[in-house]
């Protein structure tokens, strides 16, 4: 822009906004820099709620005076339907576009996995899957790493074929997989293949062990904790009570204070919290239910007050992210798979993301084989 247009901004950014403000001049085209942030995600951040606050309609994140970098904030990576099958997908928060990223024949992306800005990102793809004689079975299953920034994807190992899969991203950033295969000279036992990948793909570790069916039953990696404490350690979601109906109650350590928020029948599947923990989300989802006939509850808690600003009931698993002050879920309805985007802190849908033939943050209803 021109020096008299970046003035006439400036001088209305400085009346609206808090941050620091510098006029930059290179060869006589004008930028404003609107403060210094630890990361592109925070600086991302901070932009998009500019953004959305029609403060500024064009924005880019730099590093220095001059290097374009990355904007971790703004985009969303997923899993929808290409060609009828699984494939990888991208959305602009700004721009409110999706395009197509990874999609190949033969290869149904059964599981997304990422850390909290994307990078790593991980994914499992498979040829076939299903069930026979009583025994679930996939086939031809292979690993690949996501490079969000550039769009490129890598081929990690190809796993072959066995019972089922399972993966998650540890929080050392480091992707693990867990792969059953029957034995063929003893079939009441399942060997289960761990493998470990770094944040480059590698493989750093490796691990085989057998179990007894009727023994030790089938094997299943434990599931990762809800995150009861805030990262603060000022709050505390505390459950209290039988399974067929806990009371949760809210701490708060800074006020010495607790409150009862809710009860509910429903099992307890994740709780997250933002940035500044004046909120925290809690997912809850029916026990032992398949796909079809769960239910499942996303809740949006004031921690200020205890109470229940929003609720959003799902048919089927409820997967959600945390991101600035946006609540990104799936919305499993019927026969829709979509994912909404919204504003916990202005209460409004931003958007829905949507697919032909569906779309989910890490699988799509249609081609859901459980956790």
């Amino acid at each position: 822009m021109d020096k008299s247009v970046a003035d006439t901004l400036l001088l209305f950014l400085k009346k609206e906004i808090t941050d620091s403000l510098y006029l930059v001049n290179d060869d006589d085209l004008y930028t404003i820099n609107i403060g210094y942030f630890s990361s592109s995600l925070k600086a991302g951040e901070r932009a998009f709620h500019l953004f959305s606050d029609s403060l500024i309609n064009k924005y880019d994140i730099y590093y220095g005076d001059s290097a374009k970098v990355y904007d971790e904030f703004r985009y969303i990576p997923f899993v929808g339907e290409d060609l009828n099958r699984p494939a990888l997908y991208k959305y602009d928060l700004v721009r409110k576009k999706e395009w197509l990223i990874w999609s190949k024949w033969g290869r149904k992306i059964i599981n997304f996995s990422y850390s909290q800005n994307f990078s790593p990102a991980y994914f499992l793809t498979a040829l076939s899957y299903g069930r026979k004689a009583g025994f679930p079975f996939i086939l031809d299953v292979r690993a690949y790493k996501y490079n969000v920034a550039d769009n490129t994807v890598k081929r990690m190992e190809k796993l072959g074929t066995g019972l089922q899969v399972f993966a998650n991203s540890n929080s050392s950033g480091n992707y693990e997989v867990y792969f059953n295969i029957l034995d063929s000279v003893n079939t009441s036992r399942i060997l289960q293949k761990k493998n470990i990948y770094d944040f480059n793909g590698e493989k750093i570790n490796y691990e085989e062990n057998y179990f007894h069916i009727l023994e030790e039953g089938y094997p299943v990696p434990p599931s990762s904790l809800p995150q009861l404490v805030s990262p603060s350690k000022n709050h505390y979601l505390k459950a209290e009570g039988e399974e067929e109906g806990v009371s949760y109650f809210l701490n708060n350590y800074e006020i010495d204070k607790r409150d009862f928020i809710f009860s509910s029948a429903l099992e307890l599947s994740k709780v997250d919290w933002s940035g500044d923990e004046n909120y925290v989300i809690v997912s809850l989802k029916s026990p032992g239910a398949d796909s079809d006939s769960q239910i499942s509850k996303l809740l949006i808690i004031s921690t200020e007050n205890a109470v229940i600003k929003k609720e959003f009931e799902n048919r089927g698993a409820v997967n959600f992210i945390v991101h600035g002050d946006l609540l990104i879920f799936d919305s499993w309805n019927n026969a829709t798979s979509q994912i909404t985007v919204y504003d916990y802190k202005k209460e409004l849908i931003y958007d829905v993301i949507s697919v032909p033939g569906g779309c989910g943050l890490n699988y799509i209803k249609s081609e859901y084989i459980g956790d």
